[in-house]
């Protein structure tokens, strides 16, 4: 077989496959950004503790809010997520918004070294954190 037969029944066998294989399933969506979120939350735990590099927690909390933006599609139902997730998305994403503008804006606190502007940010994120979840996410001892 010729390399560039070769090279087009791989294309062949792959593009089938891409059609072919199901896509991941919402329970998939649901566990993903709850590992996200929950990923959040400790980093912010082990900052506050000084158990984690505040620029390197500070990336893990900026990258996951750009991650999680994406994982609340119609549909997705599930999880700790609440009702109002989907039937005020709006409202969602707008308080979702802020708080990946708080997470960029500790990133960059971060990284320019200001140790009270940083934990100022923190705790501003956190109560961003706070709100989103009394509107939005069940309290976790009732989905415990």
């Amino acid at each position: 077989m010729t390399p560039s037969r070769f090279r087009t029944l791989a294309i062949s066998i792959l593009a089938t496959l891409a059609f072919a294989l199901p896509i991941p399933a919402q329970a998939d969506l649901v566990l993903t950004r709850q590992a996200l979120m929950k990923e959040i939350g400790q980093t912010a735990f082990f900052i506050f503790r000084g158990m984690i590099d505040r620029t390197e927690g500070a990336e893990i909390i900026a990258d996951n809010f750009a991650d999680v933006a994406t994982m609340f599609p119609e549909g997705s139902q599930g999880g700790h997520a609440l009702p109002p997730v989907w039937s005020d998305h709006a409202g969602f994403l707008a308080i979702l918004g802020r708080a990946q503008d708080g997470a960029e804006a500790l990133l960059e606190a971060a990284e320019a070294g200001d140790d009270t502007i940083f934990m100022e940010r923190l705790r501003a994120l956190d109560e961003v954190c706070t709100e989103c979840h009394r509107t939005y996410r069940e309290p976790l001892d009732a989905a415990q």
